[in-house]
């Protein structure tokens, strides 16, 4: 009964390779739950929750499934090595890649602590940037359970792809990153959320098994989405008024796009 009364995407949240079909019932009971709940994530509400946000797809339902692991694992009935811990986003500009991150946190109920190679590299030299990114890790750390949003992945690049005077540096800044991600010391507690446009320019192992080894792409809103993001922006302005021909002319707009 339970499986027959499932939406499919709670179903496929549960259902796991390695997971028994005891397991696979209990995570479905847990996951009904959750989502039959109203949002109580509270905070800023500037910042929406995922329940929210509009147009995520797979975005969406990955959140909403952490949210539930993660409480599991805070009440000692999930295994960390049950969570999915890494996770690569990607989509053209303004498709909302920091906001989800910033959502998602607030869904959670948990710190993010945002981190990027140009924010990195603004510390000084290559000695300095990695300190700063060892440093947003140890935070994230601290602060378990928690959030890790590394903005403009890609910026790292691909070690395949790396000549010239700079490629020794490049090389050392992948090493490094991949050692923070791999926790040498347990990160136990800490998701890591890189996100960038182009997510072909980045170097293979960062997205192998146990790192960012879950791919999921930001694509630009549809007319539903649009809407509902239009709405949010306007709070109560305009509520009874229709936003039917500006949606259809905002056809191929971003989210950034509708913000402005």
């Amino acid at each position: 009964d339970l499986l027959m009364q499932a939406p499919v995407s709670v179903i496929g949240a549960a259902i796991r390779r390695g997971r028994s079909l005891r397991q696979a019932l209990d995570r479905l009971e847990r996951l009904k739950a959750a989502r039959s709940k109203p949002d109580a994530s509270g905070g800023d509400d500037t910042v929406p929750s995922l329940n929210e946000m509009h147009g995520l797809g797979e975005a969406g339902s990955w959140g909403q499934d952490l949210a539930v692991d993660l409480k599991a694992w805070a009440d000692g009935t999930l295994p960390w090595s049950d969570v999915d811990r890494g996770v690569l986003l990607h989509g053209v500009p303004g498709t909302g890649k920091t906001t989800y991150a910033k959502a998602l946190a607030k869904t959670c109920g948990v710190p993010l602590v945002l981190g990027s190679i140009a924010r990195w590299q603004a510390k000084g030299h290559l000695g300095d940037l990695l300190k700063a990114m060892r440093s947003a890790f140890d935070e994230a750390k601290a602060k378990a359970p928690s959030i890790l949003f590394l903005d403009e992945i890609d910026a790292v690049g691909d070690r395949e792809r790396f000549d010239g005077d700079n490629a020794q540096y490049s090389t050392e800044v992948v090493a490094a990153l991949l050692e923070c991600i791999d926790g040498a010391e347990s990160r136990e507690g800490v998701i890591v959320i890189g996100a960038c446009n182009h997510p072909n320019r980045i170097d293979k192992a960062l997205t192998r098994s146990g790192r960012l080894d879950r791919t999921i792409e930001i694509s630009l809103p549809d007319a539903s989405a649009r809407e509902g993001i239009l709405r949010w922006h306007l709070r109560e302005a305009l509520k009874d008024v229709s936003l039917s021909e500006i949606v259809e002319r905002t056809d191929g707009a971003s989210g950034a796009d509708l913000e402005r």
